[in-house]
């Protein structure tokens, strides 16, 4: 387990990009068939706030019918899903990584 501090610009752009921008700082060869796991990454509170504001955007602009109630309950199920646990421990822009991380797809 190790810690690594991130860009802003390293998790502005959703899940799979920040989960990317982790592997490849970390030294891992990201491929098509890179799968993550969430359950082994830890998050600052701000890595998780710049999510859901990335997801708030993009889902006003492309499905502007939802409400906001629809559209808050679809990022939290989101981030139920596969979304990485927020830990108090770690400082803005920190992550910390569990082995196992990332790996291959067969």
């Amino acid at each position: 387990m190790h810690k690594m501090t991130l860009t802003q610009s390293d998790f502005s752009e959703g899940l799979v990009s920040t989960y990317e921008n982790i592997a490849r700082k970390d030294g891992y060869p990201v491929t098509d068939n890179t799968t993550y796991d969430c359950r082994k990454l830890d998050v600052a509170d701000n890595i998780q706030e710049a999510w859901i504001g990335f997801y708030q955007n993009r889902t006003k602009s492309e499905h502007p019918h939802l409400s906001e109630y629809e559209i808050k309950q679809n990022i939290m199920a989101l981030l139920l899903n596969c979304g990485a646990k927020v830990s108090p421990l770690l400082s803005d822009n920190e992550v910390l990584i569990h082995p196992g991380f990332a790996s291959e797809a067969a």
